[in-house]
This record gives structure tokens, C-alpha cells and sequence, in this order.
């Protein structure tokens, strides 16, 4: 059953539980910076992915969003 959004949505019981339940959220992650900081977004994607969440590409169908960002330039910058 798919669920959606807005005064049309379709609901069950566990899409209300799906927020409260570890591993059952929908996830948008956003990474911002060096490619040391995109490789490491897509270590924490897979590690999500392990636990169970699911990795949604819009963050209009997230339950959660994740921002992966830095603020260290020259040292990762130099050795990328």
C-alpha cells in the first residue's frame, strides 16, 4: 500500500508508527562540501541502509533529513 501525502493521503497504522520505530523513517540526506565529505555521506547512507531506514531523493518524502556538511578546507581540500 502506498502512502501519500496531502488531504488525499492513504494512511495504516504502520505509516503512524513508521516515525516513533527505529530503522522505519524515510530519510532525505544532503551532503554539501569536499569529495573526504561526499565520501563519507555515502558511508552514512550505507550504514542507514544496513539499519533499515530508507533512502528517500526528495525531502518532501522524508521523515527525517540529514545534513552532511564541514567547515575544515585545506587539509581534506589538499589531499583530495
Amino acid at each position: 500500500r502506498v502512502a501519500r501525502r496531502g488531504p488525499n493521503a492513504v494512511h495504516s497504522a504502520d505509516d503512524d508508527r513508521r516515525g516513533e520505530l527505529p530503522g522505519r523513517q524515510r530519510v532525505f540526506v544532503k551532503t554539501m562540501g569536499c569529495a573526504h565529505n561526499s565520501s563519507d555521506g555515502e558511508f552514512m547512507m550505507g550504514l542507514l541502509q544496513e539499519y533499515g531506514y530508507q533512502l528517500v531523493s526528495a525531502m518532501e518524502e522524508a521523515d527525517v533529513c540529514l545534513v552532511n556538511s564541514c567547515t575544515v578546507k585545506n587539509p581534506s581540500q589538499d589531499s583530495a
